[in-house]
């Protein structure tokens, strides 16, 4: 009764015996690891089953369960005797008896969770995917502004710890409402675009970012750099938009096509600093201040804040 019992749950049954170092399995178990029959099982086939990477964590789950006469609950994973197959298991276990020298065996019981696990994964990489969609500009496919947001904490605490320094760029299209006007916002997104990879294709390194701010602003976060290192990166910048040579009729920068100003901030957080939300606030401010520059002294270039 109680072996069908568990062929019905999917669950199979063992006991470990102190005294002769082995276990007893239940068929329902047997036919989890895939060993062919029930009855008595070493300890030595048991762990040549278990996946390698789970070898040591498992051991010394089990002695410490022993030792401390503790339940154990664990899932860790094993390879069938039979096929071969990666398969996930869930155990159960407790120690028989109140005292350790009355301790004469441990019983548990086990379970095939491999399709559960298959499960839990394929939601979580859905999960991921979500969470990365909300984090990305839909019309560009480059970060947005909560992504950018939440590297700018992150970096910012980084920085503060490290006693380095981190630096903004605020960037903004010509004369882009002009351009709109001109070509429809159909051609207007597809400038968007363009100007978001090549932006993106002249970041270096991967702790940088470029982010669609909103409108036609774009942000570039780079972090562990010097003020002079972010000028020549705006300047890099600055040059590859301009080298798209996307047509704009309507703009007052000279040469007629598609450009981009850009404003440069850049501080280094004090070690003690708590003011975190007005440190960074006051970095895009400076940054913002900067852009202003840029547009006032002609536009197509890089501006510095005080």
């Amino acid at each position: 009764w109680l072996d069908s019992a568990q062929k019905a749950a999917a669950l199979g049954y063992f006991i470990y015996d102190f005294e002769k170092e082995q276990f007893f399995i239940s068929e329902a178990t047997a036919q989890i690891f895939g060993v062919g029959q029930s009855g008595w099982f070493s300890v030595e086939r048991w762990m040549s089953l278990v996946a390698p990477e789970d070898k040591t964590q498992i051991l010394v789950a089990h002695e410490q369960a022993i030792a401390q006469r503790q339940r154990l609950h664990e899932q860790y994973r094993i390879l069938r005797d039979d096929t071969g197959q990666q398969r996930w298991i869930q155990v159960w276990t407790e120690v028989d008896g109140q005292l350790p020298t009355k301790a004469t065996r441990m019983i548990g019981i086990v379970q095939d969770i491999t399709e559960r696990k298959q499960a839990d994964e394929q939601l979580d990489q859905y999960r991921h995917q979500l969470e990365s969609q909300v984090r990305l500009d839909p019309l560009t496919g480059i970060a947005n502004r909560l992504a950018l947001e939440e590297a700018l904490h992150s970096e910012w605490r980084r920085a503060a710890r490290n006693g380095q320094a981190i630096a903004l760029l605020m960037i903004d299209l010509d004369h882009f409402k002009a351009y709109n006007d001109t070509y429809g916002h159909v051609q207007g997104d597809a400038c968007l675009r363009r100007v978001a990879q090549v932006l993106a294709a002249n970041i270096g390194r991967e702790s940088e970012m470029v982010a669609r701010y909103g409108g036609e602003e774009f942000m570039v976060l780079l972090p562990g750099v010097s003020l002079e290192h972010a000028q020549v990166c705006g300047r890099h910048l600055v040059d590859a938009v301009r080298s798209l040579a996307l047509p704009h009729t309507g703009t007052s920068v000279e040469g007629g096509v598609v450009t981009i100003s850009l404003g440069v901030a850049c501080v280094q957080p004090g070690p003690y600093q708590t003011q975190e939300l007005e440190g960074i606030t006051a970095l895009v401010q400076s940054a913002d201040e900067a852009l202003y520059v840029a547009k006032q002294t002609g536009r197509n270039r890089c501006a510095v804040a005080d």
